[in-house]
């Protein structure tokens, strides 16, 4: 430190603490002279550099006052300290040499763990057998190159995508393929679709992104058998009044169309898949105390 130490005694000697336009440059070198005393433990004279700052210069007496304090304080708690020292003595390492082969604290390399699942395609309404391969835990990616590999049962890889197949599925997960407009407007183009739901009567379904500019808001959809997708989206005006607008959906199956105008079923996943089953599985008798009644 001597080369800094050097420095603030020169700028010490450069602005006399008897001048009132220099007196604070003096305090400020005189201050960091002790302060560097203190940090080098020699509490003296750092004690000796703050009383004369006291004596002789009236601008920020306090400060001056309060380093004196610290310093008095420090050649107190010093003798308590082993060796009389804040320090710890620094070892020679020039020649030291570390264990070998140490791996702890060095992260593991990542391993991807791939499943193989038993799949299927359809395309021209015939379904053929295959295997899927994609890796353990991720959620299936259809944008642009899909992030599984089909196998087909000669073991050659199937390129799965809205123009090659009609449709998909492996481990519990179904795909079809649907006409939809995804980048708003009334233009479509095909586009995979996730099977929430099957049915003779309606499939509810949820839109899957499957092109690098997709920009549909719609996320699912209800398709009634023969008909035209339903969107679900808040978007939609169409459902302004939900329970009115979706028992609509369900107009020929009396009972159910009358529960969902009760509100018996509220605007959530749940609730929709609950009437869609009800739905497919020909629940539409009207309760009798509401059929008896001559409405």
């Amino acid at each position: 430190m001597e080369p800094y130490l050097a420095f603030w005694r020169e700028q010490m000697a450069a602005y006399p603490a008897d001048n009132k336009k220099t007196q604070r440059y003096h305090h400020c070198a005189a201050y960091n002279l002790a302060t560097a005393q203190m940090l080098m433990e020699t509490p003296g004279v750092a004690m000796d550099f703050s009383k004369r700052l006291v004596d002789n210069i009236k601008w920020n007496k306090s400060r001056s006052r309060s380093l004196s304090r610290a310093a008095e304080k420090l050649s107190k708690e010093l003798p308590t300290y082993p060796n009389q020292t804040r320090h710890f003595a620094l070892r020679d390492v020039s020649q030291a040499t570390g264990p070998a082969g140490v791996t702890y604290g060095m992260p593991e390399p990542f391993k991807p763990v791939f499943d193989t699942l038993t799949a299927y395609i359809t395309t021209g309404g015939q379904t053929k057998a295959g295997t899927v391969i994609i890796q353990e835990n991720i959620d299936v990616k259809l944008m642009g190159k899909p992030n599984f590999t089909f196998i087909d049962g000669n073991q050659q890889e199937v390129a799965i995508t809205v123009n090659t197949v009609d449709g998909f599925g492996f481990g519990g997960l179904h795909y079809i393929v649907e006409k939809y407009a995804d980048k708003g407007g009334l233009q479509g183009r095909p586009n995979f679709m996730r099977v929430l739901l099957d049915g003779p009567r309606m499939q509810y379904l949820e839109y899957i992104p499957s092109y690098p500019d997709a920009g549909g808001l719609e996320v699912e959809f209800l398709k009634p058998k023969d008909g035209d997708l339903i969107s679900l989206s808040v978007t939609n005006a169409r459902w302004l009044n939900w329970k009115k607008a979706f028992a609509k959906v369900f107009t020929g199956c009396a009972g159910l169309e009358q529960r969902v105008t009760s509100g018996e079923f509220r605007r959530n996943v749940n609730d929709i898949a609950a009437a869609v089953t009800e739905y497919n599985e020909g629940n539409c008798e009207v309760p009798e105390s509401e059929a008896g009644d001559g409405k």
